[in-house]
């Protein structure tokens, strides 16, 4: 599947960073749990993000993108921060928000991917029904 333009990208880059953010500010309900697996959720997805603008291959195919994502992501965690080089507190559900993180990116991808079809394929059709 052709994938979205680098610009649409820049915008899910941004708001992963913003939502990521957030998490300094929240203080509602479910307080550890928020602040233990937001931010693998929200790094994931930026990361999805990143890696597809950052090789036209990559950007041409989903499963490439998710693959080095979750390769670079769950590599982090299970060498706790790359052997100490970043911080990290493991904890085996990391592992599964980052996936959750990818799987939505690639979602929000095909979603978009889907809609912006469905509207070229209407005014194209407005066009041609003026002429």
């Amino acid at each position: 599947m052709k994938k979205s333009m680098p610009i649409n990208s820049l915008i899910f880059i941004g708001i992963g960073l913003c939502a990521f953010l957030f998490k300094t500010l929240y203080k509602g309900p479910f307080l550890d749990f928020f602040l233990s697996y937001w931010g693998n959720f929200w790094v994931s997805f930026t990361v999805y993000f990143i890696i597809g603008i950052s090789n036209q291959y990559w950007r041409q195919n989903d499963f490439i993108t998710a693959l080095c994502a979750i390769v670079i992501l769950e590599s982090f965690e299970i060498t706790d921060g790359y052997w100490g080089i970043f911080t990290n507190v493991y904890d085996p559900l990391d592992l599964v928000f980052n996936i959750w993180g990818v799987i939505v990116a690639i979602t929000m991808e095909i979603v978009l991917s889907v809609v912006g079809t469905v509207m070229q394929e209407k005014v194209i059709h407005s066009v041609a029904d003026k002429h």
